[in-house]
């Protein structure tokens, strides 16, 4: 049985331009995200993980379009998100909605949780009752029917990441775009949080893209997991190849960095040297070959292409290649 394909990103590059100068001329751009392509099934979750500003955020933004993206597609449910008329914009943002990292900034002080989760269903649900369908919500995402008239200073952490939730999913979206949504909580609140989002991607059957750098919890939420560096996706696997069947060098390196879960056990860390290159003027090759322990002639030359590793496996990287076809690593 085939999965139906719910959001297709091909080729999305999102540029800053760098401007100087009395008369503010561009001089260049901050290549955020450079040529990205990845897919998202329905009642699934694509765990997007990488260092601080690798770009992951930008794809969030880009997605729902609160940064412009400078080329690529984006299809959702068939169209392009990126070229669809105004008047289709409306109909695409009820079925894509999002969770910000922090709950408080990203929650209205001046209102209420009935008017903050209400908003949305007013804007995308005219139709339907309003206060009925927030109350709906509330419950499904744990709130009490007695926190409608109550404001977001007046709830925890955890609380009012779930008022998030509820507003996210009040629409009816097929995808739901996580930014970091645990990494403000407490570890105990994290699980929590997280376990109700599993559930309700069952009862609701939506589609999650979970962004996120802790590696444990992407392995705990997430059914494929893409790693970020410096603008670029150089690998998608499926979770259950977390521990062992990572190929990238950065991705080996990423995962040796989870800490143990046998206290006294000393995990192997692989220590990575060198400096992360600007993302304004990136190597011509691999951007990894700055920190790389294969890294070759070629490295410095060609940049690698996402190519297909295995069942739902893909990576990019010269020396998983040379190792693929037989060929002596240089390492």
């Amino acid at each position: 049985m085939s999965k139906e394909k719910v959001l297709s990103v091909k080729n999305l590059k999102v540029y800053f331009p760098v401007k100087k100068g009395v008369f503010k001329k561009t001089v260049g751009y901050v290549k955020a995200v450079d040529d990205i392509s990845f897919d998202l099934f329905r009642g699934q979750t694509l765990g997007l993980v990488g260092e601080s500003g690798c770009g992951k955020t930008t794809v969030a933004k880009a997605l729902v379009r609160l940064v412009e993206a400078h080329s690529g597609e984006v299809f959702c449910h068939g169209q392009d998100i990126l070229t669809v008329p105004r008047s289709e914009r409306k109909r695409l943002r009820k079925k894509m909605q999002m969770i910000f990292q922090d709950p408080f900034s990203s929650l209205d002080p001046k209102m209420t949780v009935g008017n903050i989760i209400g908003e949305a269903v007013r804007f995308h649900r005219p139709d339907e009752d309003v206060e009925q369908l927030v109350l709906d919500y509330m419950e499904i995402t744990g709130l009490r029917k007695e926190h409608y008239q109550r404001y977001p200073h007046e709830f925890s952490g955890g609380q009012r990441q779930r008022i998030g939730i509820a507003r996210a999913l009040a629409t009816e979206p097929s995808i739901v775009i996580a930014d970091e949504p645990v990494s403000a909580l407490d570890v105990s609140v994290q699980a929590k949080a997280l376990n109700l989002m599993k559930r309700l991607q069952q009862e609701l059957n939506v589609s999650y893209l979970f962004i996120t750098h802790d590696l444990s919890v992407v392995k705990h939420i997430s059914h494929t997991i893409a790693v970020m560096y410096l603008g670029n996706i150089v690998e998608i696997f499926p979770s259950s190849a977390l521990r062992h069947g990572a190929r990238h060098p950065y991705t080996q390196a990423l995962i040796s960095s989870i800490p143990a879960q046998t206290p006294g056990h000393k995990p192997f860390r692989i220590e990575l040297e060198g400096e992360i290159p600007s993302p304004i003027n990136a190597p011509s090759g691999c951007k990894f070959q700055t920190r790389c322990r294969y890294k070759t002639g070629r490295c410095e030359k060609e940049r690698p292409k996402l190519e297909k590793a295995g069942q739902d496996h893909k990576v990019a990287c010269h020396h998983w290649q040379s190792l693929d076809l037989g060929e002596e690593a240089v390492v």
